[in-house]
């Protein structure tokens, strides 16, 4: 099976439609290595498909007319990876064909079976103008993955800090955690994402004292890690760890305190 793009010329006469063509397309080698979840859909709107990754001007009006005249449940038709078009159009970059089917009608908080959104695929990939598209025309800024990570603990592991000034000031939860207990500033520490990690402390005021289910705060990954700038840093915003050191001090003065009584008792 041929895993190259294909031109809409190159389809078989028989293929009119979105739902009447199969086995034409593998995975596209432009998905390859970027941890995008789906394959190019087999059985369901291949047209479609083809369309995203054929970049001929002579066919520009032929890709549009797939679009506008889809019907909504063949717009949101998912494949068997339960990716949409839209997801496709997100994870290849391509701002028209975004455009075009959230105009259609396009779920744009559908989940895939990863239950990842497109929302969540265009943060993963940084892509701050689709972000802002999605969002400001009614996708959810805050739908976890069935891992429990939003859009905002991936736009955190890629650094992508345009991305994540845009998520939060459409109301993502900069704290949110994911089934492992981890936010994601803990996602910008484990990535070294130095510059999203002092962004995301310093602007958006993440919480550098949240413990994930290892009790790991960010500051302790960051040092555990051997971040060692990164660490200094978190640690200077730290307050659970002058609040530990206060702890460990008032302690010592009680058992310093026990020790001298129970000494003068020895010598009574």
């Amino acid at each position: 099976m041929n895993s190259t793009s294909f031109s809409l010329s190159q389809q078989p006469s028989s293929v009119s439609s979105f739902s009447n063509a199969a086995n034409f397309l593998g995975t596209p080698s432009e998905f390859r290595g970027q941890g995008f979840s789906g394959r190019v859909p087999q059985q369901k709107y291949p047209d479609l498909a083809l369309s995203l990754f054929d970049h001929d001007p002579k066919t520009q009006n032929l890709r549009a007319s797939l679009i506008e005249t889809a019907t909504q449940p063949e717009v949101n038709e998912q494949d068997h990876n339960g990716n949409t078009a839209l997801m496709w159009a997100v994870s290849a970059d391509r701002e028209d064909l975004v455009q075009m089917l959230v105009d259609q009608g396009a779920d744009l908080n559908v989940q895939n079976f990863a239950g990842e959104t497109a929302l969540y695929l265009a943060a993963s990939r940084g892509n701050s103008r689709v972000c802002n598209h999605l969002l400001v025309h009614g996708a959810n800024v805050n739908i976890p993955s069935l891992e429990g990570a939003t859009a905002m603990h991936i736009a955190a592991a890629g650094g992508h800090v345009e991305t994540l000034l845009i998520l939060a000031a459409r109301g993502a939860h900069a704290n949110a955690q994911d089934e492992e207990g981890d936010t994601p500033l803990h996602y910008a520490v484990r990535e070294g994402q130095a510059t999203a990690v002092e962004f995301m402390v310093r602007e958006l005021k993440c919480d550098v004292d949240a413990t994930n289910d290892d009790c790991e705060t960010p500051y302790q990954l960051a040092t555990v890690l051997g971040e060692t700038a990164m660490s200094k840093f978190l640690k200077n915003y730290s307050q659970s760890i002058g609040e530990s050191m206060e702890e460990t001090s008032v302690h010592s003065v009680d058992m310093g305190r026990s020790m001298l009584g129970a000494s003068a008792a020895v010598h009574v």
